[in-house]
């Protein structure tokens, strides 16, 4: 078996990204209230907002796909996805 190449496959494709302990979105709504409370120099303040913001939000988004923040961002219009349509186009002709 000379020249057969080892492949890994990752164990779980439909995990969700994790930094540090938290997936990407709740992460997002961790370091947004810390990043803007540097400005006003309350870092402690936009720390404890920033988990209360996050729990809150993992709370509400139970039962709800992955990512779902980054979805309702597209849907309001915040952010642009390479390959789709704007998001206030909602009937298509075929």
């Amino acid at each position: 078996m000379a020249g057969r190449v080892k492949s890994r496959f990752p164990r779980s494709l439909d995990k969700p990204m994790l930094v540090l302990m938290w997936e990407l979105d709740e992460f997002v709504l961790f370091v947004i209230p810390s990043i803007i409370s540097l400005f006003f120099k309350e870092l402690v303040v936009g720390i404890v907002a920033g988990f209360i913001l996050m729990k809150l939000y993992a709370k509400y988004k139970e039962g709800k796909p992955n990512n779902y923040l980054f979805h309702l961002f597209w849907k309001v219009g915040l952010m642009h996805v390479k390959g789709t349509p704007p998001s206030h186009i909602r009937k298509f002709l075929e």
